[in-house]
């Protein structure tokens, strides 16, 4: 008897000491481990990026602004006015001192580099229409005067987004595109990409010539290990094989959720990150471009109920195409009437409904669960959707192409309401989206370059009611993001930026 008390006493003495060297062994950590979403195929962010290359390029490069909150303020940039004899110059003043990891400066030629790279690319180009590049020059080594045609209320905010991201020109020149933005990118941020085991994972080090302090640089290593199924992933965290993890189904999340007294926690919060269900009007195939055919569409879908069911706890229902955390943001949800949906197919002249096909990336697990809910709905008023899954990079070719006639299409608002309508604009790139409408392009260019706040947000109004009246395209849902993390990592809420849709991983820190 007494063997087995001494057998219990020993037992529950090795099962505290196993408690008690938790926080010890999380205060000795120098590595940051996350679980992050599936592996990109290069970090050129111009080609297109998925959420594990935003984040470890958040750490590789700085932008010329960033956000303080719902503050708009300098990063690389020092400080800024507009000047010239219009008031349409936007000068920079460039923090003096920065290099890029390898050792060169930071100069002003880079930025008006990277304008130019900004301004060749279809999808890039539309986001600076206003920048007037021919009279925008270098002024000296640390000044950039950027002439604009007129004032736009996204520049700055894209100025803070991945295409606010600076180039070293030096070694972009020297060692090629896809080197220099996709295999090795060099900048001016806290980390440097130190290994990629492709497959598997990527680890960045710290920057030994980064110009910030050291709160930048908390970790001596940042890994991250890609899974392209979350269930592998929350496995995986569960285990207590990573530090902080992406949670992208309500399997996930529900499963995770409330468990603090086991050292797991989650961080839910929405982001302006919004998916639209895009029919293509302006490609060679015509089935959408009867506004009558996507207004039955719109109506025979009762999109609450199946973000709900579909989704759970990792969306919300989207009611118009500005997400709600953006000024301006009207309601304009679309009331579930399937009789309704039947009345515009008989204007239509398909009173016994059409079919049509629907692409989605096979990578997008709550794209495809959704499309196939909406694919039952519309089967109650005679629309026959078809389903084609999709690799990323075909689905996303065939978008460029004009060859995608619908599919549900992400797009985010950074600090400005208009920028979540830039795919929509005639040039961007985005076929699917694209509206040549002459009055939806009045509205949208009204909206963006409106220098009085007040006449801005009725045209916002105007534009959200366009847009729902002819139902170019019928929001779906906002994202909510979601991170499972252990209970000694700290700073969570903090790395989450909202107005950048952006999670900065260098904000976090270990519990000591």
């Amino acid at each position: 008897m007494k063997k087995a008390k001494w057998i219990a006493l020993v037992l529950c003495m090795a099962m505290l000491s196993v408690l008690m060297a938790g926080p010890a062994a999380a205060a000795d950590k120098t590595e940051l481990v996350i679980g992050s979403d599936y592996e990109p195929t290069d970090m050129n962010y111009y080609d297109g990026a998925t959420d594990s290359q935003g984040t470890i390029l958040a750490l590789v490069y700085d932008t010329l602004f960033t956000w303080d909150g719902d503050e708009l303020v300098g990063s690389l940039v020092e400080s800024y006015e507009y000047g010239g004899d219009d008031g349409l110059d936007l000068i920079l003043h460039l923090r003096e001192g920065v290099t890029f990891s390898n050792g060169d400066p930071l100069t002003a030629d880079d930025v008006l580099f990277v304008m130019e790279q900004n301004l060749s690319g279809p999808a890039t180009a539309p986001r600076f229409a206003c920048i007037d590049m021919e009279n925008s020059y270098a002024e000296d080594e640390t000044t950039v005067v950027f002439h604009t045609f007129q004032f736009d209320n996204a520049l700055l905010p894209y100025l803070a987004s991945e295409f606010g991201r600076v180039v070293d020109s030096k070694y972009y020149e020297e060692a090629g595109r896809d080197e220099a933005l996709g295999a090795s990118p060099v900048g001016t941020g806290p980390y440097v990409i130190d290994n990629w085991d492709h497959g598997t994972s990527l680890t960045l080090v710290k920057n030994n010539s980064y110009w910030g302090d050291d709160s930048a640089q908390p970790f001596e290593t940042i890994t991250f290990k890609f899974f392209s199924e979350d269930s592998i992933r929350s496995l995986e965290f569960e285990q207590g094989n990573l530090d902080i993890a992406l949670l992208e189904t309500a399997e996930s999340v529900n499963r995770l959720s409330n468990r603090e007294d086991e050292g797991i926690c989650v961080l839910s919060t929405p982001l302006t990150k919004e998916g639209y269900l895009c029919m293509a009007t302006i490609i060679e195939d015509d089935t959408f471009q009867d506004e009558n055919k996507r207004l039955a569409v719109a109506y025979a879908l009762d999109m609450p109920a199946i973000v709900e069911t579909i989704a759970g706890p990792t969306a919300i229902t989207a009611t118009s195409l500005v997400p709600s955390g953006c000024p301006g943001f009207v309601d304009m949800a679309y009331e579930y009437n399937p009789d309704l949906a039947k009345e515009y197919l008989e204007k239509a002249g398909c009173p016994d409904g059409f079919t049509f096909k629907m692409e989605v990336a096979n990578n997008q697990q709550l794209n495809l669960e959704l499309a196939e809910a909406m694919q039952a709905y519309l089967s109650m008023v005679g629309i026959t959707m078809e389903i084609e899954p999709l690799d990323f990079f075909t689905q996303f070719g065939n978008m460029l192409a004009g060859k995608q006639l619908c599919s549900i299409m992400v797009g985010t608002a950074n600090g400005d309401a208009s920028m979540a309508l830039t795919a929509f604009q005639p040039g961007s790139g985005a076929c699917i989206a694209e509206n040549h409408d002459e009055e939806f392009v009045r509205l949208l260019e009204a909206v963006r370059y409106e220098e009085d706040q007040d006449a801005r947000m009725e045209l916002m109004e105007e534009l959200q009611q366009y847009m729902h009246d002819t139902a170019y395209c019928i929001p779906v849902y906002e994202r909510v993001y979601s991170l499972a993390y252990q209970d000694y990592v700290t700073g969570v809420e903090g790395a989450l930026m909202k107005g950048e849709n952006m999670f900065f991983a260098n904000r976090l820190s270990f519990a000591e």
